[in-house]
């Protein structure tokens, strides 16, 4: 049991090396997603927080939480399911203010 917590408590742990592969696969997945957000005409971009839902994205951007399908359909490639979305997940938005 004891080599077992010694050998998780080292899993935990990251290397330099780790650290920096992490930041750069970070920084190109901010790279593909706003170039997704530029091929699309996307209007917004929001990265899902924990707690966040389709209804909360739609209030942020549209003041009403009751546009999610468009956001949903929009974010298709990436929602299976309108109570499936995560954190570090990366929305578009498509519809402009006030349009349906």
């Amino acid at each position: 049991m004891a080599a077992a917590i010694g050998e998780q408590s080292n899993l935990r742990r990251s290397t330099d090396a780790q650290r920096s592969e992490i930041a750069s696969i970070s920084a190109a997945l901010a790279d593909a997603q706003a170039k997704v957000a530029r091929l699309t005409g996307a209007r917004g971009i929001y990265t899902v927080q924990d707690g966040d839902s389709l209804s909360s994205f739609s209030l942020l951007f549209h003041r009403n939480a009751y546009r999610w399908p468009g956001i949903a359909q929009a974010n298709k490639h990436l929602v299976n399911h309108p109570d499936r979305i995560f954190p570090a997940m990366v929305l578009i938005n498509l519809s402009a203010m006030g349009t349906v």
